[in-house]
């Protein structure tokens, strides 16, 4: 458990919980940084599940000892935090199409990612795996290609001058999918959008922590 007073951030590596690392480590809220071993099952221990009773990563304690748990809410909520660090919009339109962003990350690119990852929860037997990375890929595909047309004329998703939390979650979503051989090459705009948040130094060293940078 976190001692009061703190937030505590709950993350497995190379997991969405990257996305929660980077958004706090560049909104400045003061945190601490707890792993989850998932392959371990960490996430099923009795200790894990009075956090997060789903059982997934990110999970965010805040100070009142309560927890966040999807990876959505946990950006807006430090960005509410920290309205200096921009990462989401303070006026309602801003913050509602931010929202949409995060989910289409979480649950359009995010979901067409995570069965190359784990084939076999989807495939069902394994001579399927093969056949559910394939798809897993194209659909990578699909989504890259309408990141990269919505940033035609934009430097960010939101057309702000400073990125936001979808921003973040985009750069490692094609991150993850370069590991699958879904390359930004040939998508400018997106190529162009993945090199300037890589270039950022938070995003650069925790990309690197997590050995995603080869």
């Amino acid at each position: 458990m976190s001692a009061a007073g703190t937030h505590v951030l709950w993350t497995c590596a190379r997991t969405s919980g990257t996305v929660a690392r980077i958004v706090l480590a560049e909104s400045g809220l003061p945190h601490e940084t707890r792993f989850v071993d998932l392959r371990a099952g960490e996430h099923r221990t009795e200790a894990f599940l009075a956090v997060n009773p789903k059982g997934q990563v990110p999970a965010l304690t805040l100070p009142d000892g309560s927890a966040l748990t999807e990876g959505p809410a946990i950006h807006v909520y430090v960005g509410r935090m920290m309205p200096g660090s921009r990462l989401v919009p303070e006026d309602a339109a801003g913050m509602a199409h931010a929202l949409e962003w995060l989910s289409w990350c979480a649950w359009t690119l995010g979901s067409a990612v995570q069965p190359a990852f784990l084939p076999g929860r989807f495939a069902g037997v394994a001579e399927a795996e093969a056949a559910v990375r394939d798809a897993a890929r194209v659909r990578m595909a699909e989504a890259m290609a309408f990141a990269d047309r919505s940033l035609a004329g934009r430097a960010t998703l939101l057309g702000t001058e400073a990125p936001t939390a979808p921003d973040y979650y985009l750069t490692i979503l094609t991150t993850f999918a370069a590991r699958f051989g879904v390359e930004v090459a040939g998508l400018a705009d997106l190529q162009r959008h993945r090199a300037m948040m890589a270039a950022r130094p938070k995003v650069a060293a925790i990309i690197a922590e997590e050995g995603l940078d080869r």
